[in-house]
């Protein structure tokens, strides 16, 4: 979580981490959708 998390608060975007017993979800307002896919793009992360 931290890992993906990081590059979203090095560019500012505020997220909504919400964790479950099999799987993690990483919320970013819809306004924010692009700036995040870009910030994590620009950390080497496969977005997909």
């Amino acid at each position: 979580m931290a890992a993906l998390t990081a590059p979203l608060a090095d560019a500012g975007l505020g997220i909504l981490g919400v964790s479950t017993y099999d799987t993690d979800y990483i919320l970013v307002h819809a306004d924010a959708g692009v700036a995040a896919e870009i910030a994590w793009r620009a950390a080497g992360i496969d977005v997909g």
